[in-house]
C-alpha cells in the first residue's frame, strides 16, 4: 500500500443516544452498548438493511469489547456547495455514536483535537479514474470536463487545480455524465468501484491528496 495519510476509527465517549438505531445481536455476556454511527447509503462500506465491510469491522470491535453493538444510521445529505470535507462529526461530538470508521486522517479532525481520538489505519483506498482509456492527469493540462462527486475531496482537488469539473450527486450520476458526453472522465471513491458497472484507469497516478490509509 502507497505511504498515505492515515484513515481511521474516531471515537468519543459521551453518553447521548441518536434517535435512529438498530440494536444488533452479540454475546449474552455483552454489557453497555457500543455506539456506532454509519451513513445509510455508503456501499461497500454500510448500507442500512445490507452488509458492509466497515459494518462488519464494528461488529469484531464490538465482540473484542465484550459490547453490544448498536448502529446509528445517519441520512445522507444532499451535497450542493464545496465545502472543506464532505465528513460529518456531529454526530460524535454530540455523542449519538462513540464510534465513527473510515475517518479521512488527522488532518481532517485536527479542529477536535482533545475530543476526538484516532485509532491506527486498518485499510487502503484511493479515489480511481474512470473509464479505462481516461487520458486525465494532474498536473497537466486537460481541455475536456471531469465528472465528480459533489463536495469530495476529489472535487475540492480538481477546483484548486483550475480543471473543468461536473458536480454530480451521486456515482450514478458521474456514468451518466460520461455516457451522454457532458464528461471525458471521471473521478469515483475506489471502494464504490465494486458497485459500478465501469473499468479504472489502471495506470492513474493518484495523488497523495486522493489517496489514504483508513
Amino acid at each position: 500500500m502507497r505511504d498515505a495519510t492515515a484513515l481511521a476509527v474516531a471515537a468519543l465517549a459521551l453518553a447521548a443516544c441518536g434517535p435512529t438505531t438498530d440494536q444488533v445481536a452479540a454475546p449474552e455476556t455483552a454489557k453497555d452498548a457500543l455506539r456506532v454511527c454509519f451513513a445509510e447509503n455508503d456501499p461497500p462500506r454500510s448500507r442500512r438493511g445490507g452488509d458492509g465491510f466497515d459494518t462488519d469491522v464494528a461488529r469484531e470491535i464490538a465482540a473484542q469489547l465484550d459490547r453490544r453493538l448498536v448502529i446509528v444510521w445517519l441520512p445522507e445529505e444532499e451535497q450542493t456547495d464545496i465545502e472543506s470535507t464532505d465528513a460529518d462529526y456531529r454526530p460524535l461530538l454530540t455523542g449519538q455514536c462513540h464510534l465513527q470508521l473510515s475517518v479521512p486522517g488527522a488532518a481532517a479532525v485536527e479542529r477536535y483535537r482533545g475530543w476526538l481520538v484516532l485509532s491506527e489505519p486498518y485499510y487502503g483506498a484511493a479515489f480511481e479514474l474512470v473509464p479505462a482509456d481516461a487520458s486525465f492527469r494532474f498536473g497537466e493540462p486537460y481541455p475536456e470536463t471531469i465528472a465528480v462527486r459533489a463536495n469530495s475531496v476529489a472535487h475540492l482537488a480538481l477546483d484548486a487545480t483550475g480543471v473543468r469539473w461536473s458536480q454530480q450527486a451521486t456515482n450514478e450520476g458521474i456514468l451518466g455524465a460520461l455516457a451522454d458526453g457532458s464528461a471525458a472522465a471521471g473521478l469515483v471513491w475506489g471502494p464504490h468501484l465494486a458497485l459500478l458497472d465501469v473499468e479504472r484507469n489502471a495506470d492513474f497516478e493518484v495523488p497523495p491528496v486522493l489517496r489514504w490509509n483508513l
